[in-house]
C-alpha cells in the first residue's frame, strides 16, 4: 500500500505542478493534443501502480520523459504555423455574412438541432439572426448575431456613461486576502484601522468585506445578515 500511496502522490503533485506553471490557456480550453498528453499521462500512472516491478523513481522517469516529448512538441507548434494547424486544427467558418457553408457542416458531422442547442446557450433562439459562426479548434462555437438582434449600447443612445470602479475581496470568512491588499498598495494595519473606525475589532469578526476605488465598503459582520455600505 505504501508503494502504492507513493505512485498515486508522486503522479498528482506532478500534474498538479504541470498545470499550475503551464500556459494558462490550457485552462480555458482543451486541445487535441492536450487530451493525448493527458491520456498517456494517466495510461502512465494506472500502468505502474499496482506493477510492484516499477518503482517510484521509474515510474517518475517515465513521466518526466513524457512531459519533455509533449513539451518538444508544444515549442515546435509555437514556431510551426504548419505544424500547429495539423496538431491543432483550425478555426471553420460554417455560416458567412448569413449564407450556409453545408459542406463545413457535413464535414464536422454537425445536426441542426445540435447548433440550435449551441445557439440557445447564448441566448440566440433563431439561426435566422446569425451572421457569422464559427467552430473552434476545441469544438466550441463563436457567434456574432446580426446588429438588429443586439441590445442598443450607452453609446449608440448617446447616453454618457462611467466605468464602473473595481472592487477589492480583502475578508472572506474572517481570512484576509493579502494579495488582494498588493494590489492595492495596501497593508493590513490599513485595513484592521478602517475596521476599528467601523467598531470591529479583528478581522475574524467579518463574513465579508469589500472595497471599491471609489471608496466605498461593504461589510457582513459575522453577528449580522445585513451589509454595511459605507463611504470612506
Amino acid at each position: 500500500m505504501t508503494l502504492i500511496g507513493s505512485k498515486l502522490l508522486v503522479g498528482f503533485l506532478l500534474l498538479i505542478a504541470i498545470v499550475r506553471f503551464s500556459s494558462k490557456k490550457h485552462l480555458a480550453q482543451l486541445t487535441p493534443i492536450d487530451m493525448v498528453f493527458l491520456l498517456v499521462f494517466g495510461g502512465v500512472v494506472d500502468g505502474s501502480i499496482y506493477d510492484e516491478e516499477i518503482s517510484v523513481m521509474e515510474m517518475t522517469v517515465s513521466l518526466l520523459i513524457w512531459v519533455a516529448i509533449a513539451s518538444v512538441f508544444e515549442y515546435a507548434m509555437y514556431r510551426s504555423n504548419r505544424l500547429r494547424k495539423w496538431l491543432k486544427g483550425t478555426t471553420t467558418v460554417l455560416i458567412e455574412e448569413g449564407h450556409f457553408h453545408v459542406e463545413a457542416f457535413r464535414k464536422h458531422h454537425l445536426e441542426m438541432e445540435q447548433l440550435r442547442s449551441a445557439l440557445r446557450a447564448q441566448g440566440m433562439f433563431s439561426i435566422r439572426d446569425v451572421r457569422n459562426l464559427y467552430i473552434e479548434p476545441d469544438g466550441t462555437f463563436s457567434i456574432q448575431p446580426f446588429a438588429r438582434t443586439e441590445p442598443p449600447s450607452a453609446e449608440t443612445l448617446g447616453v454618457a456613461t462611467e466605468d464602473e470602479p473595481l472592487t477589492y475581496l480583502l475578508i472572506s470568512e474572517g481570512s484576509i486576502h493579502s494579495l488582494a491588499l498588493q494590489q492595492m498598495k495596501r497593508d493590513e494595519r490599513w485595513l484592521l484601522d478602517h475596521l476599528k473606525a467601523r467598531g470591529i475589532e479583528r478581522a475574524g469578526d467579518v463574513l465579508y468585506a469589500e472595497w471599491s476605488s471609489d471608496g466605498e465598503w461593504l461589510i457582513i459582520p459575522n453577528d449580522s445578515a445585513a451589509p454595511r455600505h459605507e463611504m470612506e
